[in-house]
């Protein structure tokens, strides 16, 4: 989304343009610090524009805004936008674009102008623009005698306009990381297809932990420190124990397909999915397994009707279990009895077109949840509203919270979840986003 703030001078559109950057992490553009040194001059010496004038400089805004539009990035800019033609200008070929219309009497802006130092629109300069202003009827009109906060909290609520993060990378020149899990002040993942088990800190500076023999899927720690991983084809979780790894639940006659993510409660109970089908190869969706894996006890199955089964969190103060069914577009809740086993199970949030993957808590009671499908992260609150989102470099597919503060989001990415294009592109790589800026 691209929102132009228009108006004539003295609106506040670049106060109103601020404040919107603030409270969204869009990133902010003046129109005029792209004007050329000659309209700046013109204007300057108490000579307006004409259109001659502004034309090209047009035509930069909108380059701009394609470039923007390319990157998938929203926005917001800052330009009087006066004429119709200007407003046809800076709008072709963007998709998706709104102008928010500042506007405000004359005696009011008159005043406000007289009282600027060292800009280069005079008041005297003002009937002209008033003159020259022609109605835009598809605009949202805010009236700038509000208060700027209020004016940003209508714009915001009017357009349903949510924040957006971008991120950075923290390591690349992996195959496909997943799982990623925040432990002892590290990183912990798993590269899918390289057969690794890895960890890092916020540097970047990793180590593998682990080589194993095939497809990696979740991670999770029992109580005495000893890690389980889920070998995926094999449909097992192996335990990795002073660096040495051993069988630690075979659940091959239980999954119906290759194990995927696991999770692990604070007394070492583990609950794993698998895929139900071959996925790799088309088949036909249809139901898996949640396999229960009480702490040192046998495996069983306690749900065999979810939907390819993905991501999972447990809430242990409220003994619940939010799971991602991929294929279903959703995240189910269940309660967790004392037994392991799950009831109680309602849907928490439906999300429309979107494949959820990994997950994590985002506080408040809301998830981050990767959707592979839309190339997006989205937070999400109960019952499935978009409240924010991070539009990463490459497809995410899983993400955790990290650092002392839980201000870093970390987000495991690839181009491809091909298995062998993974290992040919070495695409993967670790984003990270920090959730103040």
């Amino acid at each position: 989304m691209i929102i132009i703030l228009m108006g004539v001078s003295g609106t506040g559109k670049s106060t109103i343009g601020r404040g919107l950057q603030e409270q969204l992490h869009w990133p902010f553009y003046d129109a005029d610090d792209f004007h050329p040194k000659h309209n700046i001059e013109k204007m300057a010496s108490g000579q307006p524009l004409n259109d001659a004038d502004r034309a090209p400089w047009l035509e930069t805004l909108n380059q701009h805004l394609q470039q923007l539009q390319q990157q998938q990035r929203s926005a917001i800019l800052a330009c009087s936008a006066l004429k119709r033609s200007y407003r046809d200008t800076l709008a072709k070929t963007i998709k998706e674009i709104a102008f928010v219309h500042l506007v405000g009497s004359f005696e009011l802006l008159f005043q406000r102008l007289s009282k600027r130092k060292n800009h280069f629109m005079s008041a005297d300069m003002l009937q002209s623009q008033f003159d020259t202003l022609e109605p835009c009827p598809s605009a949202y009109e805010v009236d700038v005698v509000e208060t700027p906060q209020t004016l940003l909290d209508n714009i915001i609520e009017h357009y349903q306009l949510i924040p957006e993060y971008h991120s950075s990378v923290l390591l690349s020149g992996l195959m496909f990381p997943e799982a990623p899990r925040w432990h002892h002040n590290k990183l912990w993942f798993t590269d899918q297809h390289a057969q690794q088990i890895i960890c890092c800190d916020l540097d970047g500076k990793h180590q593998v932990i682990a080589q194993c023999d095939d497809r990696l899927g979740g991670l999770g720690w029992l109580p005495e420190g000893d890690l389980l991983v889920v070998y995926m084809t094999q449909k097992k979780v192996f335990r990795l124990h002073e660096q040495e790894l051993y069988l630690y639940a075979d659940l091959s006659d239980l999954a119906s397909f290759y194990c995927n993510d696991l999770v692990v409660d604070a007394l070492g109970n583990a609950w794993v999915g698998n895929f139900g089908y071959d996925l790799d190869n088309d088949a036909p969706v249809r139901p898996a397994e949640l396999i229960y894996i009480p702490y040192k006890g046998q495996p069983e199955i306690v749900a065999d009707d979810v939907i390819f089964p993905n991501g999972c969190l447990i809430d242990e103060a409220q003994h619940s279990m939010l799971l991602a069914e991929t294929f279903a577009n959703r995240i189910r809740y269940f309660h967790i009895e004392n037994n392991g086993h799950l009831s109680q199970q309602s849907i928490w949030a439906d999300l429309g077109d979107g494949h959820p993957d990994g997950l994590c808590f985002a506080g408040n009671g809301d998830l981050w949840v990767a959707l592979p499908n839309q190339k997006q992260l989205v937070k999400v609150t109960k019952g499935g509203q978009i409240v924010a989102r991070v539009i990463t470099q490459k497809i995410p597919y899983a993400c955790v919270l990290a650092g002392e503060q839980q201000d870093r989001l970390l987000i495991t990415c690839s181009a491809t979840s091909d298995p062998e294009e993974a290992k040919k592109q070495k695409s993967g790589q670790i984003e990270m986003v920090l959730l103040t800026e």
